[in-house]
Formats: structure tokens, C-alpha cells, sequence
């Protein structure tokens, strides 16, 4: 009596052939033992319908390969994306970019580029394991040692020299293009220098640098309606700003506001220190 591979019996009035070689891209369903390269076409968050864990993101690749009787196929896998911990309490997780617009369709677009196994060979436990580099993206290496990271527009770069730059200047699309930007937003910088001095860099005039070597914090201000830029340099062991409303060097303060209260200083009437008579305040002013 015919069996199938599962154990089930066939009734005699069937008839039981193998047809798997005959159909292009079934003939490894279960034993896809290569590593796949593809582009990613499509994919489904977890609360789409089409999404089948409901847990991660799924994504279809589209991949073209020889098949075990020759054929060239192109054919799409559903991959899960690999999980950068694998443990129940750490994770790193990503998204990856999928081809937009009529470039779904064809063989090379603007999707990420992935590389794809399947788990024991079956292809409906496919996982993407790493991308390749996009060849429409043209971007040279860094020379020496480096880390270039840019995701949806934030850029993270370490250079040979061991200095550090962190850019956001607002999101890209799938080209890499500006997209829905902050007109605001000129790309703000944190930048970790080699000597050690740290800036903080808004691109527009205004700035924030601290300096271990020059002992110095070195603050910058561009004034809205003029382009002259007001600069303190504080030159000391010691900074504490520590004050509700602190306007130093703004140019719409009052003249007969103007001037700082110091707690030490001495009242001449009493010859009682101004700290102890309750006359500083959380304000402080000062005309540049």
C-alpha cells in the first residue's frame, strides 16, 4: 500500500508521482542549503495581516538563483531578520529598507541588498543574516581604521585617529535623499576630538565646546537678529550655573535691571552681607 513521507496512506485509485524536479524553484523546498543573495521587495510589521508571527517584521526577498535542474528562478522568500543577542532579556533590532515605488519590480532597485540561509534547508524558515553593500551606493571607505554608521540620517563616524562624530540632521528616504526635514535643523554635531575636547554644534553659528586640555568651557551664541556672536570663556576649575532665569550678555535686558547681586557683598546701611539679609535672588543679569 503507497505511503507518503509523513506516513500517510495513499488509496489504491490514486496515483502517486514526483513532480518536483518538473516545477522551476520547488525543487529544493526542503533542502535550500545555500547561501542566497536577494533584494528586499516588501515587507509586513507585526500587526499586518499578512504578517505571519505577529511578533517580528517579515520580509520578502527576492532572489534569483539556478534551481537543482538547471532553471534560472526568481523566486521570493519570506525571512525573518537575525537577532543581535538571540537572549530573552538583550536585543539589538533594526529595520531594513524595502524598494519603493515601481522599482519592486525589477531585479536590481533600491532595496536593501540581504544574504539569506535557510534554517535546516527549508525555505519557509528563511533568515537574513547580513546585507551587502548597495551598488547604487557610491560612497567610498575611509582610509585606515574607521566606523561609518548612518541610519534614517543620523551618522555615527570614528576615525582612524580614534576622534568621534555624531551628525543628525533629520531623516532620509530609501535613496538616501532628505525627507521630511525640520527646516530648523542645520545638522547638529557632537563631536569628540582627539585631544579630548567635546563640541556641541547646532551648524548655525551657535555652539558649546569644552576643553579638558585648555581647561576651558567656550560657549557661543548667534544673536537672532544681527550676525555679530556673543562668546563667554570660562577659564576655570569650577563652573556651576545654578539659577531659575540667567541672562548673560542679552541685549534686551533693561539698563536699570542690569548688574549681578554677589551674596559677600556688604549692605552699608545694616553692615550685614547681602546673604544674610535675604537680598540675592535666582536671577541674575548682566549687559554685555
Amino acid at each position: 500500500m503507497p505511503r507518503l513521507p509523513d506516513g500517510t496512506i495513499i488509496p489504491s485509485f490514486f496515483g502517486v508521482g514526483d513532480r518536483a524536479r518538473s516545477t522551476p524553484g520547488s525543487a529544493m523546498t526542503m533542502s535550500d542549503v545555500s547561501l542566497r543573495v536577494g533584494e528586499i521587495i516588501d515587507s509586513h510589521g507585526p500587526t499586518d495581516p499578512e504578517n505571519v508571527s505577529k511578533v517580528e517584521v517579515e520580509y520578502i526577498v527576492q532572489v534569483n538563483y539556478r534551481d537543482g535542474t538547471g532553471n534560472t528562478v526568481q523566486t521570493p522568500y519570506r525571512c525573518v531578520i537575525k537577532d543581535g543577542f538571540g537572549s530573552q532579556g538583550d536585543r539589538v533590532r533594526h529595520s531594513l529598507r524595502q524598494a519603493t515605488g515601481q522599482k519592486k519590480d525589477k531585479a536590481r532597485g533600491n532595496g536593501a541588498i540581504v544574504l539569506i540561509a535557510c534554517i535546516n534547508g527549508d525555505k519557509a524558515q528563511a533568515v537574513i543574516l547580513d546585507c551587502l553593500r548597495h551598488p547604487n551606493r557610491q560612497q567610498p571607505d575611509p582610509q585606515g581604521r574607521f566606523l561609518d554608521f548612518e541610519f534614517n540620517g543620523v551618522g555615527l563616524q570614528i576615525g582612524d585617529d580614534g576622534s568621534m562624530t555624531l551628525t543628525v540632521p533629520g531623516p532620509t528616504d530609501t535613496d538616501g535623499q532628505p525627507d521630511h526635514r525640520d527646516q530648523n535643523n542645520h545638522g547638529s554635531k557632537v563631536t569628540f576630538a582627539k585631544t579630548g575636547d567635546i563640541t556641541i554644534d547646532d551648524q548655525a553659528g551657535q555652539s558649546i565646546r569644552i576643553s579638558p586640555g585648555q581647561n576651558l568651557i567656550d560657549v557661543r551664541a548667534k544673536d537672532s537678529d544681527t550676525t555679530i556672536k556673543q562668546t563667554w570663556k570660562l577659564q576655570a576649575d569650577h563652573v556651576v550655573v545654578q539659577s531659575d532665569n540667567i541672562e548673560l550678555g542679552d541685549r534686551n535686558l533693561d539698563q536699570n535691571e542690569n548688574g549681578v547681586v554677589i551674596g559677600k557683598g556688604i549692605d552699608t546701611l545694616t553692615g550685614m552681607p547681602f546673604w544674610a539679609l535675604g537680598d540675592t535672588t535666582s536671577r541674575v543679569k548682566a549687559k554685555d
